[in-house]
């Protein structure tokens, strides 16, 4: 009779070197070419440290992955969210840009709104770990939103907004099975 195996033991080690070739290598590329982005710089001595810097950072990435510490397994599929996020953020400072200048020019001042939303939490499996952690950060990088709590036991997420609005559109998408009595709406003082 097989063992049933817990979420939060590590995966089978021994991925094949290709694989963690790959991986390593992709990882390497992306952080290498973060280093420059940063730097802003091609002296040979910062793209040796940026190199370094990269491969150290790479190998460890493939030490917890191989480990099986952290269960992260996004689709490709989402990359179709990444234009909305793009327009999301244009929206939200448009947004703020108007309350601010209602603000200055002697209106009432914005108040902050505290929001729960139902959102399907899933499982600890590396997919739905994937989706809560780019969902939690494709609002929280927009300028009018962000994640106070993703909680699990009720699945909902509690948002905060500074100028009341709309909701981010990545909410709409997530399926979800929580009643909408968890909804409450608060607004800060």
């Amino acid at each position: 009779m097989a063992q049933p195996t817990s979420s939060l033991t590590p995966a089978p080690m021994g991925r094949g070197l290709r694989s963690r070739l790959i991986f390593g290598f992709v990882w390497w590329v992306v952080l290498a070419a973060l280093w420059l982005l940063l730097v802003e710089s091609l002296a040979p001595v910062e793209l040796l440290v940026g190199a370094l810097a990269a491969a150290l950072a790479a190998s460890v990435a493939e030490a917890v992955r191989e480990g099986g510490y952290v269960r992260f397994a996004p689709s490709l599929a989402w990359l179709r969210h990444g234009p909305r996020v793009a327009w999301q953020i244009l929206d939200d400072c448009w947004i703020l840009a108007v309350a601010l200048v209602r603000q200055l020019l002697g209106g009432r001042p914005a108040r902050g709104l505290i929001t729960r939303v139902p959102m399907r939490y899933g499982d600890e499996g590396g997919r739905d770990s994937a989706r809560r952690a780019l969902l939690n950060f494709g609002i929280s990088i927009t300028p009018n939103s962000y994640v106070i709590d993703l909680d699990g036991e009720t699945s909902t997420a509690v948002i905060h907004q500074l100028v009341p609005g709309p909701l981010d559109p990545l909410l709409g998408d997530d399926e979800t099975d929580a009643d909408s009595d968890a909804n409450f709406v608060e607004e800060e003082r």
